[in-house]
């Protein structure tokens, strides 16, 4: 019985002192992903609808860099959902402003609008 009493007591110390970081939530916040998809272009982050776009204008850009992770420091023309070297387009009658159609599996296009009109 006083060995039992002693390794719960030793236990109880042990987990005590522990600051609650374990090596699967240290993972996790590694890992942790943006609340959205998005493709940030001069300086204005477009939000990834998932809408079709049937008919777009002239090309206006491309993805230069992607990342799936929150920590990531974004730098040109960044995304978290598109791969480099995603194309977006100017959607025929809307300001760019706006909203942007990117390229998804070629010619299908999804609205992307920015962040500021989505909320």
């Amino acid at each position: 019985m006083r060995k039992f009493l002693l390794c719960f007591l030793f236990l109880l110390i042990v987990t005590a002192c522990s600051n609650g970081t374990s090596i699967w939530n240290q993972k996790q916040q590694k890992t942790a992903s943006w609340a959205y998809q998005f493709i940030k272009w001069n300086g204005v982050t477009y939000v990834v609808t998932g809408e079709k776009i049937k008919t777009v204008g002239k090309e206006i850009g491309s993805v230069s860099s992607y990342s799936d992770k929150e920590d990531t420091i974004q730098s040109g023309v960044f995304s978290n959902k598109y791969p480099v070297g995603t194309k977006f387009f100017e959607i025929v009658g809307t300001d760019i402003k706006k909203a942007i159609a990117v390229e998804e599996k070629g010619r299908i296009y999804i609205k992307a609008i920015n962040e500021n009109e989505a909320k």
